[in-house]
């Protein structure tokens, strides 16, 4: 034990003086554009911290194409049969397996020149096989788990009734990569308390470390509301309006926000952007059955990067209606904060945490369309300084969420990785 101890405090001191080469492995590609802003702000920000020498990025075509160049940052394009586009990965996951295999095929002869693998939310069966038959890959690997694994919608095994546990047995395919995954990795990385409690449930002997997205505190001069709609061709008469944001499937509670709406509406206009998920196909039909079409404006499509601040700034308040299962955390959040847009958020996991520790806004009960109509009430009824009073609030959150910070985070994260990389080998 000593002897290890002394090991990790001399590997310590090596790896403070060092300066890391770190190489992040991209599959899902540029159609879910959360992945490509995160990757690219983390990697301008690994950067600029002065203790990472190179960043490598490994993805598909389009991934990278409004990233700047700049010193340092190295992009190579993944292999695969097909290419990988409009699709959504948890719709789609023959095609989000054969993208993981393609970069991680491209990702293995660069791991040698590199310290420290992030692998971004991978298809799990494909990263399992690799890890499994690749026992030096596993030192240097940080899993990066945007969402969630499947372990995280299921209760610890001690709490499943019998009956269900041996249905959870025949589903060894789902839940044993992921075992596989988490007690081998030198670190999974996730987003959020909530997320890493469930994973340590399931497997106590996994390294999790919570590091949440950064926010920018900083962001280019930002149009007023006015300016902003107009930039958007939107022409809602100075009525207040909320928005919707991101990858449009059913976890986004356009129904619950509809259903709060149906009496006696408020004079609000909605704003629905992202790109439409195939297991929710019929947001139009929603939104004309509950007599909102005229009211609503939709662009079910990606947004590109230079129009999302347009979108925040054309909204009075970014909607949260996330379900009470939702325990992870939202880029949304972050992205409000980025362009300070005060949020109706649901009181569930680290979002409402955050919402209710730095006051970003109004929160109400997860599935409650009466509790979000008290909230949308109270909101469109506000004072002006109050109002005021949570944009101030979002700029302080985006100061001590900062890209840089979490930038250093990560490096902190990658040095223990690196410590732990050492004694490894020193066992072996």
């Amino acid at each position: 034990m000593c002897h290890q101890t002394e090991l990790a405090q001399l590997s310590h001191c090596r790896y403070e003086r060092v300066r890391m080469k770190v190489l992040l492995v991209e599959p899902v590609g540029h159609a879910i554009g959360h992945h490509s802003y995160y990757t690219r702000r983390l990697s301008e920000h690994l950067l600029g911290t002065g203790e990472v020498q190179q960043v490598t990025v490994v993805s598909y075509a389009g991934f990278c194409d409004d990233w700047p160049e700049l010193p340092g940052l190295r992009q190579v394009q993944a292999l695969t049969q097909r290419q990988v586009a409009d699709w959504a990965p948890c719709e789609r996951p023959s095609l989000w397996a054969e993208a993981t295999r393609g970069a991680l095929k491209t990702a293995i002869p660069l791991v040698e020149g590199h310290d420290v693998v992030e692998l971004i939310d991978c298809w799990y069966r494909s990263l399992a096989w690799v890890l499994w038959t690749h026992p030096w890959l596993r030192r240097k690997t940080v899993l990066l788990w945007h969402y969630g694994p499947t372990a995280l919608f299921l209760p610890p095994l001690r709490q499943l009734p019998r009956g269900l546990r041996t249905r959870l047995r025949l589903m060894f395919p789902v839940i044993l990569p992921e075992r596989v995954l988490f007690s081998t990795s030198s670190m999974v990385h996730v987003h959020a308390d909530t997320v890493a409690e469930r994973i340590k449930q399931w497997v106590p002997t996994a390294r999790v470390t919570v590091i949440p997205p950064g926010s920018d505190p900083h962001p280019e001069e930002l149009l007023d509301r006015e300016a902003a709609r107009e930039a958007l061709g939107l022409e809602l008469g100075g009525r207040p309006a909320l928005l919707i944001f991101g990858y449009m499937g059913p976890h986004k509670g356009l129904q619950t926000l509809l259903a709060a709406l149906r009496d006696h509406p408020p004079d609000v206009r909605l704003l629905i952007a992202g790109p439409r998920a195939a297991n929710n196909a019929d947001v139009e039909s929603q939104i004309d059955a509950a007599g909102w079409s005229d009211r609503s404006v939709t662009r079910l499509e990606y947004i590109p990067h230079d129009a999302v601040p347009l979108w925040f700034r054309a909204a009075d308040a970014a909607l949260l209606a996330y379900p009470r299962t939702f325990v992870q955390n939202s880029g949304v959040l972050t992205r409000a904060a980025d362009y300070r847009t005060p949020v109706l958020c649901c009181d569930v996991g680290q979002m409402g945490r955050f919402v209710r520790e730095y006051g970003l806004g109004v929160l109400f009960t997860p599935e409650d369309s009466v509790s979000l109509r008290r909230a949308i009430d109270e909101f469109l009824h506000m004072d002006e300084d109050r109002i005021e009073g949570f944009r101030q609030n979002l700029a302080r959150f985006a100061e001590d969420h900062s890209w840089l910070s979490i930038a250093r985070r990560h490096v902190e994260m990658y040095r223990e990785v690196m410590v732990s990389s050492e004694i490894g080998r020193t066992k072996l």
